[in-house]
């Protein structure tokens, strides 16, 4: 079975009553992936970094907005991580999935979203948007070659979590039983 963060992590937290315990039973097979997340801004708002982002914010409480691919999502609780690390009052719009929160923020609807790494990078061409950072633990190819090519040079590659907090992983599990055999 292939299992996601929302899956073997959220779920539990957010609904009363799931059918199965990820801890008990399930146990990891192999990490197969990593869902790096980015934090993108409208060309319209004059924010190149986590830092400008954060004095934005605080110059102009409860104005600025950002979305995410909806309510208790990796992209949700990255931005409630940021807002809550640092005291700047920024609103949640909760979307149905990252497609949509890509179309409003290319849009200009929204100024500031966090996404997927992999589903910002070819909307880079559009000059629509830009990177102003991504959290990872690790610099991987992928955001090597995204920041080299994509970013020209505006985006700034940063960390704004420790260790552990970020990388959300997609783990291929099996029953517990199997640590059994």
């Amino acid at each position: 079975m292939v299992g996601t963060d929302a899956m073997m992590t959220s779920n539990v937290f957010l609904y009363k009553n799931t059918p199965f315990d990820p801890v008990k039973d399930f146990a990891p097979i192999t990490n197969a992936g990593a869902n790096i997340i980015c934090l993108a801004v409208h060309v319209e708002l004059a924010v190149n970094s986590v830092a400008e982002l954060i004095a934005y914010a605080k110059a102009n409480p409860g104005k600025l907005q950002y979305g995410s691919s909806g309510i208790g999502s990796p992209h949700h609780l990255a931005g409630e991580l940021l807002r809550h690390k640092t005291g700047i009052d920024i609103v949640h719009v909760p979307y149905r999935g990252g497609g949509a929160t890509i179309n409003d923020l290319l849009g200009g609807h929204i100024k500031v979203a966090f996404l997927s790494l992999s589903s910002a990078v070819p909307h880079l061409s559009s000059a629509k948007i830009r990177i102003a950072a991504v959290a990872s633990c690790v610099l991987s190819l992928f955001v090597f070659m995204a920041v080299s090519r994509g970013f020209e040079g505006s985006a700034v590659y940063y960390t704004w979590f420790r260790a552990g907090d970020v990388d959300i992983g997609f783990s291929l599990r099996a029953d517990a039983l199997t640590r059994r055999a």
